[in-house]
């Protein structure tokens, strides 16, 4: 089973002027795979992954937010694009040992805005308390590399 996720980002700017005037920017898909029937059957156990992925994923400060808005337990057998839109690529989250690990794969697509050289991008990092991150990964996939 996986868990998907889909967050809110906002930034204020109202900031410099002292006050608050919050702008809705976007925000993201996260998927978590490898959720296993017995973990999603067992309350405490579920709860305490939810609990964590909201750890991981949300942060607040004066100048930005980042926050889940839904979640939703899903069949591994539902294809990953199904929750995204056509221009959007999911973070993939794995777990490694204690540790959650993000992917993100950027298609060169119309709507990337990369040179055309570039086939994908691959983001990777190890997630960390309120959005922060550690061995953070980028490796650009030129497109004369792919057969």
């Amino acid at each position: 089973m996986k868990i998907v996720l889909w967050t809110q980002y906002r930034e204020n700017y109202g900031l410099e002027s002292g006050g608050d005037y919050w702008k809705n920017k976007g925000g993201s898909t996260y998927i978590l795979e490898g959720v296993s029937v017995e973990e999603a059957c067992d309350r405490n156990a579920f709860d305490a992954l939810i609990a964590k992925l909201y750890e991981l994923i949300e942060y607040g400060n004066p100048a930005s937010i980042h926050y889940i808005i839904d979640w939703s337990l899903e069949d591994d057998s539902e294809p990953n694009h199904r929750f995204v839109e056509e221009w959007e690529s999911p973070c993939v989250i794995t777990r490694k040992g204690d540790k959650f690990v993000a992917t993100r794969f950027r298609d060169n697509t119309f709507f990337s805005g990369m040179s055309q050289e570039v086939h994908c991008i691959r983001h990777s990092y190890t997630m960390l308390p309120n959005g922060e991150r550690e061995n953070f990964e980028r490796h650009v996939i030129y497109r004369d590399m792919v057969a």
